[in-house]
């Protein structure tokens, strides 16, 4: 498609090739700019998963998603859906670098609270780091 470059007071597109057709499939639409940022790493998101699984093991639950689901609609709940008024919470893949790393700083602090013995943090990233 393309990007938007903004530089000071300009504005700059870099087009790829095929975006006259797209572009032209937009007319008379509104479309959004959205600042484009980093999603999350590797290393982070086996540092997270490294977190629940010796928290899981500490608090006794079978399954690590389980407490991922747990603590997630904690620390991540939305607005109920306004039609249904379903409860909603953002999704963790959804979250850029720095609102994941917010995100597992809170996850870490709630996991304590319920008193979690997260002792063996370091051993399970090192552990996930060398099974992939």
């Amino acid at each position: 498609m393309a990007r938007c470059i903004v530089d000071g007071r300009r504005v700059r597109f870099a087009f790829f090739p095929g975006t006259g057709d797209a572009l032209k499939a937009l007319n008379g639409k509104v479309v959004a700019i959205r600042e484009d940022k980093p999603k999350r790493s590797t290393q982070a998101n086996r540092r997270y998963w490294a977190l629940l699984t010796v928290a899981a093991r500490s608090l006794g639950y079978d399954v690590v998603e389980e407490l991922h689901e747990a603590v997630a609609w904690k620390l991540l709940r939305i607005d109920d859906d306004p039609i249904t008024g379903t409860p909603r919470r953002k999704r963790t893949p959804k979250l850029n670098s720095s609102e994941f790393k917010d995100y597992t700083d809170a996850v870490e602090r709630v996991l304590l609270e319920y008193g979690a013995d997260l002792t063996g943090w370091d051993d399970e990233m090192d552990r996930m780091e060398n099974a992939a």
